[in-house]
């Protein structure tokens, strides 16, 4: 019933498990890479780094203070910052 090029049951044809092992390899980026990346774009795009920045830092103290109505307003204008800059 099966053929000899391995498309019976558990080949690699039919969909089972062993399906795609060999071919779906993912292959992550060095850590180099992505710092680099990451050089890149804060150079080109500077305020939108800032403005990211600034947005995670409020957005952490925001969870941590008493009256976070001050740190939600930075959060909402650093937010609105980042696709200003862009």
């Amino acid at each position: 019933m099966s053929g000899a090029g391995g498309d019976g049951p558990g080949g690699p044809d039919s969909g089972g498990p062993g399906a795609r092992r060999a071919s779906s390899r993912l292959r992550l980026p060095s850590v180099d890479r992505v710092a680099a990346a990451a050089v890149g774009a804060t150079r080109r795009f500077p305020e939108v780094a800032v403005c990211g920045a600034v947005s995670a830092l409020s957005a952490v103290v925001m969870l941590e203070a008493e009256s976070p109505d001050r740190w939600l307003a930075l959060l909402r204008v650093a937010t609105l910052g980042i696709p200003l800059f862009l």
